[in-house]
């Protein structure tokens, strides 16, 4: 293509350059600076390899617009490259914009005529001058964000010429092919500069907006990867250390065990905010371990799981005849309370205490209670517990912290309404670190322990459908506040023949099935076991029986695996002394006939009651008063009353008036050993003065029991039940008790009462009158 255009030599693109690479009939066209950084301007070109001839430094015209003012541009051929496979690389510099005049058709080429398309420019100095340098502004702003080849900056910032200037800036965007010919087709400087300045400026934020996406991408990306990096490792580290553990399955395993257990609110969403800690701690940390081992113990416990309540009264009545002999008013009080648990359908409310002697059956009547009801039963012991921590549990700071006896109980039970029972609470201590019976006053208070904290869980746990059940020896070492909490049932120690019977009932056919024995191998006479129960386990409960026994089945058992010869297969006195030895308790002694000064007093043990001679001599002396025995404070301050009450009513019992001035007195309790106190003693410490100081003695077979005031009343005591059977034991006949204790004697078995003879009295010369 020939080119006859004026001015062809007026070159001033000398920076840009055309690649045109030809191909049979196809041409792609691509403006490109020097570093090749391409960008399509043009789409085809009609030429012709083999008719057409191109050589370097000839102009020709590529015809690019359809438009009337603009054909396309001039270009001269700066070099040819052959790629071989008929396709030639032109490398061609634009000269300028062409508007064709003419076309002449040669054989094989065209040649035309052009001119050279003036663009508009109306713009002032100061405003051309203004335009650019806001393009040079904005293009350096971009160029931050793009790889510019260093001369063309220079370019730009050294080229004057506006039209130029913008064609530069336009050919290093990264801009599609319409918008480029938007601006390509624009004459109007003004225009061109304001659509390439707003061009510029939503490039320069569209950059910013990727640069900032990519930084946001990088650090997930370089996150993730550090995750994935430590995840890895520490696979390898578990691998090696032989804990092979796939941490985020166990969390989906542990996260769904805690979405599918029953239990609240609060401890799900506690136990859910545990599991999220865990999974982002390694399985060799200290913490892991701890926080694993709470959420265990959380998922462990019941929640809402119940065992269905069985109210049947008369299968209750039946379970406690069967496991319990006697006790008839102990067991109609836990039947009338079954009772109001079934009309009522609510336990709170009830906290039953069982106090009696050691061995009488106060657990096993829990456990009675439990298998009446069809719950199950647990037991925690209360004896020598100091620490409230214990109770409560310790906090998680604590290095091997756990929950205390109540929530690990709790968990053994598996239910939330167990019957619980709460052994010798009369045995708990109290330290410098805490005190565990006010811990106490939370769990058996109906009104709040449905929101019981222990320190271990930090979280709330509903004891009120728990029945608890307490057991005491005593109740004086019990605080009043928590006293108070509790429903008091007293289970008496038994008597003789209620032992012989338990005996013959209960431990003897438990025990020979234990000890592998036959009925025809061994048989228990009565004599034998009361001979037992008198010398051997005298106590108000059946352990120390059951062990006697126990040996005495043992050393049966020994005697026929030896295959030795047995004179007697009954066990009577004689055998119960062969097998058992020497008598471990001797019966008191008891004086062939009365001497003035020494009287019978009833007292009461933890064991169950008992007799005890209180003697008092007269002596030539000053005044002096001995007390020996072992008493207590009480014990002599009845002493002191006594004496006091004597010398203000001397004449009314006809002793001598100054009996404290002339003589010493010496006042003597056997069986030294053992300590003695209480005020129930009084009246046979005053009955055993008047004997002593008037010498004469007191009827026979008489045994009493009761507090006395300074001004003479007898006043009423504790403990008549079992004073009055270890009276019966003793072979008495005769008691002397206050008129105010006549009410409790209806709860003493008649077959108890008719064997004995009671008698009432308000003060001392009422009793000195049955006594002389």
């Amino acid at each position: 293509m020939i080119i006859d255009m004026d001015e062809k030599e007026n070159l001033s693109y000398e920076s840009l350059f055309l690649l045109i690479d030809i191909s049979g009939r196809e041409i792609e066209q691509k403006i490109s600076l020097k570093s090749l950084n391409r960008i399509d301007i043009v789409d085809k070109f009609d030429i012709d390899l083999q008719k057409t001839k191109i050589y370097e430094n000839e102009y020709f015209v590529l015809k690019s617009f359809n438009r009337e003012d603009i054909s396309g541009l001039l270009l001269k051929v700066l070099k040819i490259e052959n790629l071989g496979e008929r396709v030639l690389r032109l490398y061609v510099l634009p000269v300028d914009y062409i508007k064709i005049k003419k076309v002449i058709d040669y054989h094989n080429y065209k040649k035309v005529k052009c001119e050279k398309v003036v663009f508009k420019d109306i713009l002032d100095e100061n405003k051309k001058r203004g335009y650019l340098n806001l393009l040079r502004k904005n293009f350096k702003e971009l160029s931050s964000f793009y790889k510019i080849d260093k001369d063309l900056i220079v370019k730009i910032n050294s080229e004057n010429d506006p039209f130029l200037l913008s064609e530069i800036v336009l050919s290093s965007l990264e801009i599609d092919s319409g918008l480029f010919y938007s601006f390509v087709f624009e004459t109007d400087l003004e225009k061109r500069y304001k659509k390439l300045l707003l061009t510029i400026k939503e490039e320069i934020e569209r950059k910013k907006l990727e640069e900032r996406i990519y930084e946001e991408v990088l650090e997930n990306i370089q996150e993730n990867s550090e995750k994935v990096f430590l995840k890895e490792q520490l696979k390898i580290i578990n691998r090696e250390l032989g804990q092979n553990v796939d941490t985020g399955d166990e969390f989906l395993k542990l996260k769904n065990r805690i979405l599918n257990s029953d239990l609240s609110n609060v401890a799900k969403e506690k136990a859910l905010e545990e599991a999220h800690r865990l999974k982002s701690l390694p399985t060799y940390s200290p913490e892991y371990s701890i926080i694993k081992n709470y959420i265990d113990w959380i998922l462990s416990l019941p929640w809402k799981r119940v065992t269905v309540d069985n109210f049947d009264i008369k299968l209750a009545k039946n379970i406690l005849s069967k496991n319990h002999y006697g006790l008839a008013q102990v067991k109609e009080r836990i039947l009338e309370y079954l009772s109001v648990l079934k009309l009522s359908k609510n336990s709170k409310g009830h906290i039953l205490c069982f106090v009696g002697a050691p061995g009488v059956g106060k657990t096993s009547l829990g456990q009675s209670i439990a298998q009446a009801m069809g719950r199950r039963f647990v037991r925690i012991s209360l004896g020598g517990i100091k620490d409230e921590s214990e109770i409560k549990g310790h906090r998680r700071t604590y290095v091997g912290a756990m929950p205390g006896r109540i929530i690990q109980m709790m968990k053994r039970a598996g239910v939330v309404n167990p019957v619980f029972m709460l052994d010798e609470i009369d045995k708990l201590g109290g330290d410098f670190k805490g005190d565990p019976s006010s811990a106490f006053l939370e769990i058996l208070d109906p009104q709040i322990n449905n929101s019981f904290s222990d320190n271990y869980l930090e979280i709330e746990y509903d004891l009120s459908k728990v029945l608890f059940i307490c057991t005491a020896n005593v109740t004086h070492t019990i605080p009043t506040p928590l006293l108070d909490r509790m429903e008091i049932i007293k289970i008496p120690g038994y008597l003789e023949f209620e032992k012989v019977e338990i005996s013959k009932k209960f431990l003897i056919p438990k025990i020979m099935k234990r000890s592998g024995l036959k009925k025809q191998d061994i048989i228990f006479q009565d004599d034998g076991i009361v001979k037992i129960i008198r010398n051997y386990a005298p106590e108000a409960g059946i352990r120390g029986l059951e062990k006697n026994i126990q040996t005495i089945m043992g050393k049966r058992a020994k005697e026929i695996a030896l295959g030795e010869k047995i004179k007697s297969k009954k066990i009577g006195k004689e055998e119960v002394l062969k097998y058992l030895g020497p008598e471990d308790y001797i019966e008191r002694i008891k004086e062939k006939e009365n001497i003035p000064g020494v009287v019978n007093g009833l007292a009461w043990t933890p064991h169950g009651g008992k007799v005890l001679t209180v003697e008092a001599i007269i002596l030539e002396g000053n005044g002096n008063l001995q007390l020996t025995g072992q008493l207590g404070d009480v014990m002599k301050e009845s002493a002191s009353t006594a004496i006091s009450y004597l010398r203000k009513n001397y004449r009314l019992f006809g002793i001598d008036k100054d009996f404290y001035k002339n003589f010493d007195i010496h006042i003597h309790i056997p069986e030294g050993a053992i300590p003695k106190d209480g005020p129930s003693a009084g009246i046979t410490l005053v009955v055993s003065l008047i004997s002593a100081l008037k010498e004469k003695p007191v009827k026979e077979n008489f045994a009493m029991t009761g507090e006395i005031s300074l001004t003479g009343n007898v006043l009423p005591v504790g403990g008549l039940f079992e004073k009055i059977v270890a009276a019966q034991i003793d072979g008495i006949k005769n008691i002397i008790v206050p008129k105010k204790n006549r009410s409790q004697l209806k709860k003493i078995p008649s077959k108890v009462r008719r064997d004995l003879k009671f008698y009432f009295v308000n003060n001392i010369y009422e009793t000195s009158k049955i006594l002389f």
